[in-house]
C-alpha cells in the first residue's frame, strides 16, 4: 500500500473515532473539541509540518527521473520566481 494512501485511511479512521465518541465518551470529546477550537491549523501545517512533509517527499524521488526534465523545471523554477517577485514588487510599490 503506498503511503499516502495509509496515512490517508489512518487519519480518517482517527477522525471518526473522535467524532464518535461524543457518543461514548463524552468527556474527552469535550476535551478535544476545546483543544481543537484554539488550534491554529493553518500554522501548524505551515510552520511544521510542511518541511517534514516535502522532505519525506524528496526521499521517494529517483534522480533518474527527474534528470531528463531537469531544464523544464529550472525555467519554470527561475521564470516563476523571477514573474513573482515582479508582480508582487509591483503591487507593494
Amino acid at each position: 500500500m503506498p503511503f499516502v494512501i495509509g496515512l490517508f485511511f489512518l487519519s480518517s479512521l482517527l477522525s471518526l473515532v473522535i467524532i464518535s465518541s461524543r457518543w461514548w465518551d463524552i468527556e474527552h470529546y469535550v476535551q478535544i473539541r476545546e483543544f481543537l477550537s484554539e488550534f491554529e491549523l493553518s500554522s501548524v501545517i505551515m510552520d511544521i509540518m510542511l518541511g517534514f512533509l516535502l522532505f519525506a517527499g524528496s526521499l521517494h524521488t529517483k534522480w533518474a527521473n527527474i534528470k531528463p526534465q531537469l531544464k523544464p523545471i529550472t525555467l519554470f523554477a527561475v521564470l516563476g520566481v523571477a514573474f513573482s517577485t515582479i508582480i508582487i514588487g509591483t503591487i507593494m510599490f
